[in-house]
């Protein structure tokens, strides 16, 4: 990384109009440095104002702070899920978790139609207001199924924690 010292000697020789290779030649620097440069920092090029501090750390810390909370109250949520809430690289994503201690685990999906109790007294209400005759005409048809997509099958969570959906 680049001090700030080399950028704004870079935005001083860009203002006093030099051309992308001499600067280049000067500084000790690549053609495309210099043009990244003016990419990232060209309200500062075209008004001829210094750059005072980078101060990316701040920007990281706050990043990590909110990438963890934010997995640390949505237990299992994916990699797209967690990009559409912040403006950075799922790579970038994918670092930051790993260098606090999240991965992405498999999701463990049970699937309960009821609680038990309720359950039970559903069966319970159910035999005693039937009749034997209605019983005997009744059929059951018993075929349910899960299209297994529709549950994610991998999320993020705290290393050694398992997923439960």
């Amino acid at each position: 990384m680049y001090s700030v010292d080399i950028i704004n000697l870079c935005i001083k020789h860009y203002n006093e109009n030099k051309n992308i290779s001499t600067i280049s030649y000067l500084l000790y620097v690549s053609k495309q440095t210099i043009y990244n440069w003016f990419y990232k920092y060209r309200y500062n090029f075209d008004n001829n104002i210094f750059i005072e501090n980078i101060n990316k750390s701040i920007k990281k810390q706050l990043n990590e702070d909110f990438l963890c909370e934010y997995v640390n109250s949505n237990i299992g949520c994916s990699l797209d899920n967690i990009a559409k809430t912040v403006n950075i690289s799922k790579s970038t994503i994918y670092r930051i978790l790993k260098r606090n201690n999240y991965s992405s685990k498999k999701i463990i999906n049970k699937t309960i139609p009821y609680d038990i109790d309720k359950m039970i007294n559903i069966r319970k209400e159910f035999s005693n207001n039937i009749s034997d005759n209605e019983f005997l005409n009744c059929i059951s048809i018993d075929e349910s199924s899960f299209y297994v997509n529709d549950y994610k099958s991998k999320g993020y969570s705290k290393k050694g924690d398992k997923i439960y959906k």
